[in-house]
């Protein structure tokens, strides 16, 4: 009875590490670039001064196609077998006007939507403290499931920032971004 037991638990003990290994061999993760450029007209409320303290405002939502069916179809797998989209890298770079800087503002944080109106929206990548002097700005991100918005044919940004000065008129910034989506090839 001892070994008919014993036999019973190596078997089910092979069984489901041969699973799991399954599972492991078919579950890849794969990044995907996506890179944006934003106009910044000045600010959206067409301030021409600046209160005391600065003021926050919303650039225009934008949106992004996500060419996620391209994607899922390359990759031999389905939306339903999409366990996670993250955000795994996000940074902006001013590339207009040569030499300028962020230092108009302090804080700056990107949403994530389903629509142009903002439906589900969820903060996914901010800094604050912005540091003076850069051209550059790494984000920090969340840990947030994007596959919702990933499996869509679009997904929209809104910038939130505090401005500390008013940008000029002709400011333009490259959004670059890196989603990695974890999936599996078996059902």
């Amino acid at each position: 009875m001892k070994k008919i037991l014993l036999i019973s638990f190596i078997t089910t003990s092979v069984f489901f590490a041969s699973c799991d290994k399954l599972k492991e061999l078919t579950s890849f993760s794969q990044d995907f670039d996506y890179k944006e450029f934003i106009d910044v007209p000045g600010l959206p409320s067409q301030q021409t001064q600046l209160p005391q303290g600065g003021a926050s405002e919303s650039l225009p939502r934008f949106g992004i196609a996500t060419n996620s069916k391209e994607h899922i179809e390359k990759y031999k797998t389905a939306t339903n077998l999409i366990t996670d989209v993250l955000l795994s890298k996000l940074n902006m770079t001013i590339t207009n006007p040569l030499n300028s800087n962020f230092n108009y503002v302090d804080t700056i944080q990107l949403y994530v939507s389903s629509s142009a109106s903002g439906t589900n929206e969820q903060l996914i990548a901010y800094k604050n403290n912005i540091a003076k002097g850069i051209q550059k700005v790494d984000l920090d991100v969340t840990n947030i499931n994007l596959k919702e918005y990933f499996i869509l044919d679009s997904m929209y940004y809104r910038v939130y920032a505090h401005f500390v000065e008013i940008p000029a008129k002709e400011t333009r910034v490259e959004l670059n971004t890196t989603l990695t989506m974890k999936a599996s090839l078996l059902q």
